[in-house]
């Protein structure tokens, strides 16, 4: 996947998909309306050139930008 949308760290969609529809179809709508603790064992992994990058959500605002 690739991050279509971001405002600062705040990550709102991938592949034009938002955020919380991905956990969603991932690991199930309860998992999603219980972000950020049920995807805390599940970071989100950036790859580039020369190393890999993990990062976990912190907290979801009503807008399902994590």
């Amino acid at each position: 996947m690739k991050i279509t949308k971001a405002d600062g760290g705040r990550l709102i969609e991938a592949d034009l998909i938002p955020i919380r529809e991905i956990i969603a179809r991932y690991l199930g709508r309860s998992a999603a309306k219980e972000a950020p603790n049920s995807v805390a064992r599940f970071p989100l992994l950036k790859l580039d050139e020369t190393q890999v990058v993990a990062r976990t959500p912190l907290a979801v605002d009503d807008e399902g930008g994590d």
